[in-house]
């Protein structure tokens, strides 16, 4: 007797599991139905790649265009960043624009410090006296606090950032253009 009870209850057993099986899948197609499914990808260009009517834009980068992508290359080129060593801090500097006589330049410092000075010294046309920054801590890294320079001349110019964070040092230098 003892076998046939226990058959009954295998029986049992595998048909409860059966279906709540069979329940669990039709409740996903009926959910896949409902819900549909969701293409995750964006077919739809950015802004800057899509003329009025929506569509790409293929034709040839206008001369500004052109000029900007120049200008970036000759920025990433030129820049010289230092590599740090047990006594020295590593700077780069990240980006500069300039427009109508006025520099912006922005570094980035690979130690998280809040105290400190940062100094840019600029050359060209006209030698500028240095100017003289604190330094902003952030999460991985820390940053001058910015430096605009206005009045510049035309022409080439090359920038050097100081850093000196307590008995640590280093600079980055990068040559820019006054338009």
């Amino acid at each position: 007797m003892k076998t046939n009870s226990r058959k009954k209850y295998s029986k049992k057993a595998l048909l409860i599991i059966v279906s709540i099986l069979i329940l669990a899948a039709i409740g996903g197609v009926v959910f896949a139905l409902v819900h549909g499914t969701q293409d995750t990808t964006s077919t739809t260009p950015s802004t800057s790649q899509t003329t009025n009517s929506g569509d790409i834009n293929y034709s040839p980068p206008t001369s500004d265009q052109q000029a900007a992508g120049a200008a970036t290359k000759d920025q990433a080129q030129s820049t010289d960043t230092t590599t740090p060593s047990g006594d020295s801090v590593g700077v780069t500097i990240v980006n500069i624009t300039s427009s109508n006589g006025t520099a912006k330049i922005s570094t980035l410092i690979n130690t998280i410090s809040n105290s400190g000075t940062c100094t840019l010294t600029l050359t060209g046309p006209a030698i500028e006296a240095p100017t003289k920054s604190g330094i902003q801590a952030g999460p991985s890294s820390s940053t001058c606090e910015g430096f605009t320079v206005s009045n510049l001349s035309q022409g080439p110019w090359k920038a050097t950032v100081s850093v000196q964070i307590g008995d640590k040092s280093g600079s980055a230098t990068a040559d820019f253009t006054v338009k």
